[in-house]
């Protein structure tokens, strides 16, 4: 099971978790861990290096994380991580786990 957790305050998301490995097809050919990973590293790129934020990363097996100290500009980024990864969650709920973290 991949473990999606959006960490937020007050409605702004400040950075996110995932982890674990869907188990939906054998690795190389799961397109539920692709898919996630592939979201994660499409926002994690676009905050470092097209925004310039200042944000703390980790990409692993299983497991990406992201954390911003700065976040005002990179909401579009998130939000639409966060509208993604819930959609990828409703599709795939034997697979995905989604919640919420108020921080």
């Amino acid at each position: 099971m991949v473990n999606i957790i959006i960490k937020e305050h007050s409605g702004v998301i400040l950075g996110f978790l995932c982890e674990g490995h869907s188990g939906y097809a054998p690795e190389g050919q799961d397109i539920v861990c692709a898919s996630v990973s592939a979201a994660a590293q499409f926002v994690i790129a676009g905050i470092c290096e097209t925004l310039k934020l200042d944000a703390e990363y980790s990409m692993e097996e299983g497991r990406i994380e992201l954390l911003l100290h700065e976040n005002a500009a990179a909401q579009s980024f998130l939000q639409t991580f966060k509208i993604f990864t819930a959609q990828l969650a409703e599709q795939y709920k034997d697979y995905i786990n989604f919640s919420i973290l108020e921080v």
